[in-house]
């Protein structure tokens, strides 16, 4: 027996969900719907013993003052620091790792997804593999800041190049971040308006320089007031001193003469 006609109907119209859902895309889109992995493009790195920054590496097309916020972050390092550290700063977060001594630290752009630390991390650890199999450890000890620099900045390029790439999306590397990073459980996120303190005294002195500025002006001003004083003073003393010797020199006058009218001057 045939179905009724609106049972037809109805199979129909599953029959074409069905298609429109599983057989209506074309194959190629398929990609589309696997997940992407978050990323945060490396824009600065650099490799640094204590403050002395040895080497580093900017993305090229990119412009900004983050160098000197970078120095505020490595001036917070103490050789001690052990582990990985992770700074925000607005839009931008700093990620670094201290091995032997040596500072390796980057700086992505956030994109509000905390999982994706991990590629900057792996990124770290590239450098570091990299950085230690060129140099030994007493090269690495002895170097002076950006003396390593012409050698393994293009090198530093080449691997925030790799990892802002879409290659760093492999399954493999994704892997071993996760098991390296525990998803970011050994990384301790902070402000870094936490830590600058020196940043905080920085905009302070400017304000102080400018709070300087204005009492210079001020003492300027109260300099030319005073000299002008001190010379009318001069001036005036002086004038005292003319007119007493004048009075003076009148009265033995007066007195030689036989008084005001000089009298006897005048008979000689």
């Amino acid at each position: 027996a045939g179905l009724p006609a609106w049972g037809k109907k109805k199979h129909i119209k599953y029959l074409l969900l069905f298609l429109v859902i599983f057989g209506g895309f074309p194959r190629h889109s398929a990609r589309v719907l696997k997940p992407q992995q978050n990323k945060m493009p490396i824009i600065y790195s650099l490799v640094s013993r204590g403050r002395a920054v040895l080497v580093e590496n900017t993305l090229s097309d990119v412009n900004g003052n983050f160098g000197v916020v970078t120095r505020v972050v490595l001036s917070k390092i103490t050789p001690d620091t052990t582990g990985k550290r992770t700074y925000v700063y607005g839009d931008q977060v700093f990620h670094y790792t201290v091995v032997d001594g040596i500072t390796y630290l980057c700086l992505t752009d956030e994109d509000g997804e905390s999982t994706s630390y991990r590629i900057p991390f792996l990124f770290l650890e590239n450098v570091q593999e990299q950085f230690c199999g060129r140099y030994d450890m007493e090269t690495r000890d002895n170097a002076i800041a950006f003396s390593l620099n012409a050698d393994f900045s293009p090198t530093l390029g080449g691997i925030m190049d790799h990892f802002n790439s879409d290659k760093v999306c492999d399954v493999d590397a994704i892997s071993r971040v996760q098991n390296e990073i525990e998803s970011v459980k050994e990384t301790m996120v902070q402000n870094i308006e936490s830590i600058l303190e020196r940043g905080e005294k920085i905009e302070l002195l400017v304000e102080s320089t400018d709070n300087m500025n204005q009492q210079a002006f001020t003492y300027e001003r109260s300099a030319r007031r005073l000299e002008r004083t001190m010379y009318w003073r001069k001036i005036r003393r002086r004038g005292f001193m003319v007119l007493g010797f004048s009075l003076l020199l009148t009265s033995f006058a007066m007195a030689g003469c036989g008084g005001i009218d000089f009298h006897k001057c005048r008979q000689n």
